[in-house]
C-alpha cells in the first residue's frame, strides 16, 4: 500500500503518469484529481477507524432493535391509548428508522460543531474545495468523513440483508444508500474529500426532517 505523499510532490507524479498513458480517469494510488496533502484514502489507520465504527454501529443497531419497540410502545399507549400497542405493528421498522435517524442528527450535529470554522471558511472562499492543492485534513474531518464512510456501509449491508429476507419496502432506500456510498468512496479516493463532505451534510440535514415524518407516520401521530 503506498504511502502518503506531499501534495505538491503529488501533482508532478498525476501529470506524469497522465502523460505516460498510466491510467484514463482514476489516477494511480495514492494519487487524486485534488492532491490533499499527506492523503492516504486506504492507510492502515483509515481502514482500522472505518472497521472499529462500522462494528460499532452494528452494535448500536443490535441495541436500538432492543429498545425502540419499547419506547415505541410507551409512547403508542400515550398517544392512542393502550390498545394500540397490542395491536401487530412493524417494530423492526421503526427501530431501523430510529437507528437512520440518530445518526443523522449526531452527524449534522458533529458537523455543526466541530466542522463550522471550517464550513465558514469554504462559503468565504468556495474555490479551495476544488483546489488542485489542498492542506492536510484536520483530524475532526477526517473522523467526520470516515463516519460517514462506515455509517453508510453498514445501513446498506443492513438493508440489503434486510431485502434479501422479504422486506420488499427498503429497495428504494437501498439503492439511495448504495449511491450515496459510491460517491463518498469516489470523493475519498480521489481527493474531493472537502466537497464529499458537504454533500453528506446536505444528505444528513435533508434527511432529518424526512426520519421525522417516517417516525410519526409509523407512530400514526397524524
Amino acid at each position: 500500500m503506498a504511502a502518503a505523499v506531499k501534495a505538491s510532490t503529488a501533482v508532478s507524479e498525476f501529470h506524469r503518469a497522465h502523460a505516460a498513458g498510466g491510467f484514463a480517469f482514476v489516477p494511480p494510488y495514492p494519487l487524486g484529481h485534488c492532491q490533499v496533502d499527506e492523503h492516504a484514502p486506504w492507510s492502515p489507520e483509515s481502514v482500522r477507524l472505518f472497521g472499529g465504527i462500522f462494528v460499532a454501529l452494528g452494535v448500536l443497531r443490535g441495541c436500538i432493535h432492543l429498545l425502540a419497540p419499547v419506547a415505541g410502545r410507551a409512547v403508542g399507549r400515550r398517544l392512542h391509548g393502550k390498545g394500540w400497542a397490542a395491536e401487530p405493528r412493524d417494530w423492526r421498522r421503526l427501530s431501523d428508522v430510529s437507528h437512520c435517524t440518530l445518526l443523522h442528527v449526531a452527524a449534522s450535529l458533529y458537523f455543526a460543531i466541530a466542522l463550522r470554522r471550517e464550513l465558514a471558511e469554504w462559503a468565504s472562499d468556495p474555490r479551495q474545495l476544488w483546489a488542485v492543492v489542498q492542506p492536510a485534513l484536520s483530524p475532526a474531518l477526517r473522523l467526520y468523513y470516515v463516519f460517514q464512510l462506515a455509517s453508510t456501509a453498514e445501513m446498506s449491508v443492513a438493508m440489503a440483508r434486510s431485502l434479501a429476507s422479504g422486506r420488499a419496502k427498503d429497495g428504494p432506500m437501498l439503492v439511495h444508500h448504495a449511491a450515496t456510498l459510491f460517491v463518498v468512496i469516489a470523493a475519498w479516493r480521489l481527493g474531493f474529500v472537502r466537497v464529499g463532505a458537504l454533500v453528506v451534510l446536505l444528505f444528513d440535514a435533508t434527511d432529518v426532517p424526512i426520519d421525522g415524518i417516517r417516525l410519526g407516520q409509523l407512530m400514526q401521530a397524524f
